[in-house]
């Protein structure tokens, strides 16, 4: 209800309010690079959906004291078990310490590009990227690839034949 109900006005024009992610928000995410603007928006939707802290709160007691019933230390532990049990836990580890490597490199790509877009000013040149400048309500996608493509102008390959070829 806090998500469905929250509503942000528009930063252009304050007095044009009720948007929501899925009618107008996304969409600013989607086309804007006023660094300003995705500030406010996003600042703005964060104020709205506070009140979630709370219930949020609950919802892992409540969670936690069904891993407890179940002879498990905590809700991951029982999450955990939808993957395989323990394994998964050091499956995933194995990962990341594979992959931290090209993502630390892309990290760094993305945030030099999104530096040459909105100035030293608004992106730093060490520490985390702006979640406001991502793309997305809740930077959990970047959906920035127009601003940092590496080869503007340039069609993109088609590697299946290749991969399959290999």
């Amino acid at each position: 209800e806090v998500y469905r109900s929250a509503s942000v006005c528009d930063y252009y024009t304050p007095d044009l309010c009720g948007l929501t992610p899925q009618q107008g928000v996304q969409e600013i995410f989607k086309k804007s690079t006023d660094a300003a603007e995705l500030a406010y928006i996003w600042r703005s939707w964060r104020d709205q959906t506070r009140g979630i802290r709370k219930s949020y709160r609950r919802y892992m007691d409540l969670a936690n004291l069904a891993a407890h019933t179940n002879n498990l230390v905590n809700k991951v532990e029982l999450e955990l078990g939808e993957y395989g049990g323990g394994g998964f836990r050091q499956d995933l580890q194995e990962a990341w310490q594979q992959l931290r490597p090209l993502y630390l490199q892309l990290h760094a790509y993305t945030r030099r590009k999104l530096r040459q877009v909105y100035g030293p000013q608004v992106v730093t040149e060490r520490g985390p990227l702006p979640a406001h400048l991502l793309g997305d309500l809740w930077a959990q996608q970047w959906k920035v690839w127009d601003l940092i493509i590496p080869f503007p102008g340039k069609t993109n390959p088609n590697v299946t034949l290749e991969m399959k070829r290999q």
